[in-house]
């Protein structure tokens, strides 16, 4: 618990990172009591804020921990996985890796139908970021990306996006449905 209040501070964050608490919390993220989830994911969503970070739980190979997070039964827990995974998506290699382990799906589904305009918003993030992939760019067309991506800029609910990122996703994205039709 005491990490999740401390991960929030970026040098406090750095400094978790450098001690290799990056792999504990991901050991952490499977267990059953939601009291455990909730602190862990909170501190690595924080963490994984920083580019530090990402490229911890990349050397950990921890993505597949952090995707179980978007199906779980905790909306705090889910709202945090997803918060992750937006910033883990910032990063090119989680980019492709995303879509290849099957996250873009449930980061769709998300976008399109959580009660949570939180979950919501973090799940469109991370498609728009998913999405300055070129080889992603196909997947997500396939599977109407391009809808929640403009259903969120038309909401312009979040200024933590920018417009340009949903411009270049759009157009990215415009282009390559032009390309399959």
């Amino acid at each position: 618990i005491c990490l999740a209040h401390l991960a929030p501070d970026e040098k406090l964050a750095a400094r978790l990172v450098q001690a290799g608490a990056v792999a504990s919390l991901l050991e952490l993220l499977p267990s059953n009591e939601v009291t455990i989830r909730l602190p862990a994911s909170s501190a690595l969503a924080s963490i994984c804020a920083a580019d530090g970070g990402r490229a911890a739980v990349e050397k950990e190979q921890g993505l597949t921990r952090v995707l179980m997070l978007l199906s779980d039964d905790n909306d705090e827990v889910c709202t945090e996985g997803v918060r992750c995974t937006a910033n883990l998506s910032l990063r090119p290699y989680f980019q492709a890796e995303i879509v290849q382990v099957g996250g873009l799906d449930r980061l769709l589904e998300l976008s399109r139908s959580s009660s949570s305009a939180q979950v919501q918003l973090e799940a469109t993030r991370a498609v728009a970021c998913v999405a300055e992939t070129g080889s992603n760019q196909s997947s997500i067309v396939e599977q109407a990306g391009l809808s929640v991506i403009m259903q969120l800029a038309l909401k312009k609910q979040d200024a933590t996006i920018k417009a340009d990122e949903l411009e270049g996703a759009e157009s990215e994205l415009s282009f390559r449905s032009e390309e399959l039709a």
